[in-house]
């Protein structure tokens, strides 16, 4: 007999033990104590047998070795009590191996056979009363499958009473194949005539029955867990599972309809929940339960799915009324669940609640004369479902994670997300799509309502319910932040209900149907109207939102005044004021009050995205005014610039400035502003650079000028790395000069930015002490005789060699002069290339006229003449060495 170990299976039936902490306490499988001191001592009792079945294995394996040794001794010559070939003795107590670890289970392969063993009965049953049956007479028949039947239902009795639990559990399970397989064979002998589906439904439901008191009439006692329960464990799950055909196929055999199946699927599912719930947490019957669940959740199913679409084609009130009653018996039976099973109160209330709402908004839908309040039929139940909840104020301020009324607010604010949605595609529409004149402006504003005629071919997506989406979802925030606890919550709620009161703005003139020209003034009120309204409700929060909605209408209400010159310039002024009012008032100190200083508006990135709307403002201003008077782009461009050039002294300003009575604001907020200001004016220098893209001479006029106000900026403290901007400005305002002036010369090009980096490499050197030659002068030296030494060598003419030769003799000259490694050895190596250059043609003609034998005799001689002289030059090359590293 071999024994396992003890401590992962159970000593009674073999099953692996969950390894959890703390360990269970009994098995899950045949319910056995496996802690406590009498566990302790069978686990000892275990382990003792595994060791000596392991040490008894080993001993068997040493006998068989010994005995091999001692038949070859008695056939090995005489006097040899150890043949050579034989292998040598083992130890005395060998080491114990450990034993071999098992792949199945006892408990798996008894499974195994179990189900093969039912599986193979019940095909040949199913064979027998298929393919046998007409063979026999109507006596034979009712006997052969009495008999069996009683065969399979009678023995399991007597397996539990010698713990044959498993086996009992296969041999019932045919025993139900084989009812099934009766009630087939009654209806094929003496019942044909009746109903398939009647019949059928009937015959489930008296096999559900009799399964159910089969399983409960084969009880036995369970002494390790101290109560009784059903001796099998399948019949009653399997009855569950039965008794969820019976209603449906009655309903479809009396010809119910679509109504009376829903009626069907949603009683059976009801009971389902019912069953699971009144089981509550009774643990023999724990597999009855969780097939009771999983089945309702089945048949829920196809039971809110028909019923969805009954609601849907409604035609009218009753029908709806009809509809609606399905969904509040479903959401009856899930409140009365919730009341039962706390831990999942809340995914129960939220069911409930959707059903709820389905049903009250199904029957506001056949009120509405068009689809068009379909949708907020449906967000207003779920909104009058939130203000019922909320009159319960105690009750919602203490709301707890696992409660049916957090469930139903769950269920409520699903629905008012679904809404927003919804709406988000006509709002995006409101908002974005009149950006779209900027590329084709002024053609006049179309006739009609302006949601007809957004943009050719576009029309707004929208209808007259879409305000309405927008605004309940912002009141029903608003009143949650009212309800709410101080905090971030109450704040987060009014932040969301101030953008969605801005959208709901934003599309309710298109809705209405208004014209262009209404559209537009409307807009430009609702920015005034939002940029204001930090003033009147507190909260950072509030403010950020409402300044972010104001700057996005902002764009929205420019693009619709896009379709007229006046109506551009008017929009534009205005939102310039309104900012530019907006980020001054927020740029200055708090007032004071008895007590100290308070804030009297928001503060940080508040006054930043105002101040960078009005720069952005100001500078469209610039831009359309030259252009309503009739100037080209490239000129208007100048008026941009000039905004760009005021936000430069407008920067430092607020960089500088600090709180009169050193309370409020400091240096830091304003520090943002600055910023804010300042990026933006880049901003707007870019696009003056590139409005005049298309004439190059007034782009390098613009570069230049670009260039003087980053030398302006670098003029501050915090700004010196500016310089370099205005430098790279300067030189490509240059190279665009030139170009425009048809220059070709790559000198023209090379020089001036070669002076500004010698310039450079020389304030460098005098500050640094020791500073290479090569980093002080090497870009400029590189930039002046690179360019030129390219263009010799395809040059015919001879000034430019002259000038870059003399040039390149200068700058050997004064590295010699100065010591300095860059210029003398840039300037003897350009030097070298150009006289090469200029020496070519004739070493060419005169290398012609030598004889062939000539130049490898020169050349074997100067090998010679260096090999002679090795040592020498050897020293004069260390020599040289020396006075090259003492140059600079």
């Amino acid at each position: 007999m071999t024994h396992r170990t003890p401590s992962g299976w159970c000593p009674a039936c073999g099953r692996p033990l969950p390894d959890t902490h703390p360990p269970v306490a009994h098995c899950p499988r045949c319910g056995l104590p496996v802690t406590g001191p009498v566990a302790d001592r069978l686990r000892h009792v275990e382990a003792e047998l595994h060791r000596l079945d392991a040490r008894r294995g080993a001993l068997a394996a040493q006998r068989g070795s010994l005995l091999t040794q001692l038949r070859a001794a008695a056939a090995a010559p005489a006097g040899s009590a150890h043949p050579p070939g034989a292998p040598p003795l083992p130890p005395p107590w060998p080491p114990t191996a450990p034993p071999r670890p098992r792949e199945a289970s006892p408990h798996t392969a008894r499974n195994v056979l179990l189900t093969l063993g039912g599986v193979l009965l019940t095909v040949a049953a199913l064979a027998f009363t298929l393919l046998s049956w007409g063979s026999m007479g109507i006596g034979g028949r009712a006997a052969v499958l009495g008999t069996v039947t009683l065969l399979a239902v009678a023995p399991p009795a007597l397996l539990l009473r010698r713990t044959l639990h498993a086996t009992a559990e296969a041999v019932a399970s045919v025993g139900l194949v084989l009812l099934l397989l009766d009630a087939y064979a009654l209806r094929q002998v003496s019942l044909r005539d009746t109903d398939l589906l009647g019949y059928t439904a009937a015959a489930l439901a008296v096999i559900a029955a009799l399964w159910a008191a089969y399983g409960l009439l084969l009880p036995r006692p369970r002494a390790e867990l101290g109560e009784r329960g059903p001796g099998l464990r399948l019949p009653l799950p399997a009855a569950v599972v039965l008794a969820q055909l019976p209603v449906p196929l009655l309903a479809a055999a009396e010809g119910a309809g679509a109504t009376g199946l829903a009626w069907a699927l949603t009683a059976t599912a009801g009971a389902d929940a019912l069953l699971a719930v009144a089981l509550g947490g009774r643990r023999p019957l724990r597999a009855v339960r969780i097939t009771a669940a999983v089945a309702g959740l089945v048949a829920a199913v196809p039971a809110l799915a028909l019923t969805g679409w009954l609601s849907a084609t409604a035609p009218h009130f009753p029908a709806a009324l009809r509809t609606g009653a399905l969904f509040l018996t479903g959401a009856a039976v899930l409140l009365l669940a919730a009341r039962r099973e706390r831990r999942l109160a809340a995914p129960l209330g939220s069911g409930a609640g959707l059903l709820l709402i389905a049903a009250s908004g199904g029957l506001l839908r056949t009120l509405v004369p068009e689809a068009t309040w379909v949708m907020p039929g449906y967000l207003l139940s779920a909104a009058a479902l939130a203000g019922a909840l909320a009159a319960r104020t105690p009750a919602v301020r203490r709301l707890r994670r696992r409660s049916t009324t957090t469930g139903l607010l769950l269920a409520a604010a699903a629905v008012h997300v679904l809404a927003l949605v919804t709406a988000v595609p006509a709002l995006g529409q409101a908002l974005l799509q009149p950006m779209a004149r900027v590329a084709t402006p002024w053609q006049g504003a179309p006739a009609g309502a302006a949601g007809a005629t957004l943009l050719p071919g576009w029309p707004w997506a929208g209808d007259a319910g879409t305000p309405v989406l927008l605004a309940v979802p912002a009141l029903v925030l608003l009143a949650a932040a009212r309800l709410l606890a101080p905090g971030a919550p109450r704040r987060t709620a009014t932040a969301g209900a101030v953008a969605l009161a801005g959208a709901t703005a934003v599309v309710a003139p298109l809705a209405l149907g208004l014209s262009a020209s209404a559209v537009t003034v409307w807009l430009a009120a609702l920015v005034a109207v939002l940029v204001a309204l930090p003033i009147v409700v507190p909260g950072e929060g509030v403010a950020l939102t409402a300044t972010v909605a104001a700057v996005v209408v902002g764009g929205s209400v420019t693009g619709w005044a896009l379709a007229d010159r006046t109506a551009t310039v008017v929009v534009l002024a205005v939102l310039t004021c309104v900012f530019a009012t907006a980020a001054g008032l927020r740029t200055r100190p708090a007032a004071r009050t008895g007590k100290g200083a308070t804030p009297a508006r928001p503060a940080g990135a508040v006054g930043a995205v105002c101040a960078a709307t009005a720069v952005l403002a100001a500078a469209g201003l610039a831009r359309a005014l030259p252009a309503a008077a009739g100037a080209p782009a490239p000129h208007a461009a100048f008026a941009v610039l000039g905004v760009a050039a005021l936000t430069v002294p407008l920067a430092a300003r607020l960089r500088t400035v600090q709180a009169r009575d050193g309370a409020a604001r400091t240096g830091g907020d304003h520090a943002v502003d600055a910023l804010a200001v300042e990026c933006t004016g880049y901003v707007a220098a870019g696009w003056a650079v590139v409005l005049t893209l298309g004439r190059p001479p007034l782009l390098a006029l613009a570069l230049a000028l670009c260039g003087v106000l980053a030398g302006a900026v670098a003029l501050r403290a915090d700004r010196r790395p500016a310089g370099y901007a205005a430098t790279v400005l300067f030189l490509l305002a240059t190279w665009v000069r030139l170009y425009a002036s048809q220059v070709s010369l790559p000198e023209a090009y090379t020089l001036p930015p070669a002076a500004v980096a010698l310039g450079v490499g020389v304030l460098r050197a005098r500050a640094v002490p020791g500073l290479s030659s090569w980093t002080a002068y090497g870009p400029a030296l590189s930039c002046a005789l690179l360019p030129s030494l390219v263009a010799v060598w395809g040059d015919p003419h001879w000034l430019r060699p002259l000038l870059l030769g003399a040039g390149a003799l200068g700058v050997t000259l004064l590295g010699a002069r100065l010591r300095l490694r860059a210029p003398l050895l840039a300037g003897a190596l350009v030097l070298a290339l150009v006289a090469g250059h200029e020496l070519a043609p004739y070493v060419t003609q005169v290398i012609g006229a030598l004889p062939r034998w000539l130049p490898p005799a020169l050349a074997g001689t100067l090998l010679l003449g260096v090999g002679a002289t090795y040592e020498q030059r050897m020293s004069d090359v260390r020599r040289v060495r020396s006075a090259w590293r003492r140059l600079g």
